[in-house]
């Protein structure tokens, strides 16, 4: 059950306030591992930035894969074969990032609530799915084009490596960027971030507006224009989360748009 904030001025009791509807995750959270779903606000940076840090580790790791080839005499590799070393790569780090946090979740009593996508009521939530994919896709155009037409911001997109002669070699980015990528992106910031926020600051906009420029700054290094683009996709997703009080709904919204990017590559 949702406790009322105290009134304006006043702290919170340790624990009490709990801004959350009752079909909502977060009420699977055991009441003694409530106080501590905001936790260190140290948390807050260094879940995404271990994030971007597994992507690095991927690149280097494909590196080093490449570099060992050319040391054995194998200096002629296909680009497809490089690049399907860097997805499976992404995968792989994907995967140790999501045991990572899945266990310190786990420590906290959260995991249960922060990393279950089910959907409570299916045809509703899918429902809110379409309507907050098109609002996505919609605004984020409109954003980036207004903010790359009128600001100084470079317009400039550093794209993910394409598979080149190899057609099939697509397939190996949509674990990494189609599947696991989005679900890992959406517990962080919308499963567990967002909640976090809305339980120490007493509501869910700012919330939603601080969760949603963190992602976009997550893709910093891909260029303005996609930092624009995926802040209003955690503006929506955000908004499907505290609608829904589920992850089904942002998981597909972000699945959907990264599966549409991948093909229109």
């Amino acid at each position: 059950m949702s406790t009322p904030p105290p009134p304006f001025g006043s702290a919170f009791p340790p624990g009490a306030f709990w801004p959350f509807a009752a079909h909502d995750l977060m009420n699977r959270v055991p009441q003694a591992a409530r106080a501590g779903l905001g936790g260190l606000a140290v948390w807050f940076f260094v879940w995404p930035f271990v994030i971007l840090l597994s992507g690095d580790i991927a690149g280097l790791l494909t590196l080093a894969v490449g570099a060992f080839s050319s040391a054995i005499g194998q200096d002629n590799i296909p680009q497809d074969a490089y690049l399907r070393s860097l997805y499976i790569l992404l995968t792989v780090t994907d995967l140790a990032f999501l045991w990572l946090f899945a266990s310190w979740l786990q420590r906290r009593g959260l995991a249960a609530a922060v990393l279950d996508i089910r959907p409570h009521r299916f045809g509703l939530e899918t429902g809110y799915t379409g309507l907050f994919l098109m609002l996505t896709v919609v605004m984020a155009v409109a954003a980036t084009d207004l903010l790359t037409t009128y600001t100084p911001l470079p317009d400039t997109i550093n794209e993910l490596p394409l598979p080149g002669a190899d057609p099939s070699s697509i397939w190996y980015m949509i674990p990494a960027i189609v599947l696991i990528g989005p679900y890992i992106e959406e517990v962080v910031f919308r499963g567990w971030l967002l909640p976090a926020l809305a339980k120490r600051m007493g509501g869910w906009m700012l919330p939603i507006l601080i969760s949603s420029l963190m992602f976009g700054g997550l893709h910093i290094f891909v260029g303005a224009p996609v930092m624009v683009y995926t802040t209003v996709l955690g503006v929506c997703a955000g908004l499907a989360r505290r609608v829904t009080g589920r992850l089904w709904a942002p998981v597909l919204i972000h699945a959907a748009n990264n599966l549409i990017a991948t093909l229109g590559m």
